[in-house]
């Protein structure tokens, strides 16, 4: 997990780490009750940080910015039969840690607080597909194949749609 989350940052410019000190590798059942209680922001409602899979936590007066991912949940996403492949697990990590990264630019920087969710996920979904074109550039044409065969079966499903 460690090598997958030094590649996913050797993608990010440098000065948009600035002020971020730690990257936090966190499984939730090494949480105490009153971490896994602990609440987090998502979406403009408040969450148990358990049922998150990454939490931002700016810089304050005695801790520095830091980004949690919580390993647990985010493999929990993807297929265990296809978790030992590098691609499968480095997009697993790639929207969490790219979220917690646009959270750290929107506290950073000087935005409107309604945007702060919206700019996140806009940079999250921008640098991974950034990230996927530079490190796998070569499974791009299977990526292409895949939109008219997801396509055919959405037709194929529809009722109405068959001849």
């Amino acid at each position: 997990m460690v090598s997958t989350i030094r590649l996913l940052l050797r993608y990010v410019p440098t000065e948009q780490l600035a002020g971020l000190k730690q990257v936090v590798l966190i499984n939730t059942g090494g949480l105490s009750r009153e971490q896994r209680r602990e609440k987090t922001r998502a979406r403009g409602k408040a969450i148990n940080v358990a049922d998150a899979l990454a939490a931002y936590r700016p810089a304050n007066g005695t801790e520095p910015a830091r980004i949690e991912l919580f390993v647990d949940k985010i493999l929990a996403r993807s297929r265990p039969e296809l978790a030992s492949f590098s691609v499968v697990r480095a997009q697993a990590f790639a929207r969490s840690l790219y979220r917690g990264i646009g959270n750290h630019l929107y506290t950073t920087s000087q935005h409107a607080p309604s945007e702060k969710e919206a700019l996140a996920d806009q940079w999250a979904r921008r640098q991974t597909a950034r990230f996927m074109r530079r490190r796998y550039w070569y499974l791009l044409p299977l990526v292409w194949l895949g939109y008219p065969i997801r396509a055919l079966r959405k037709m194929r499903g529809k009722p109405g749609t068959e001849q």
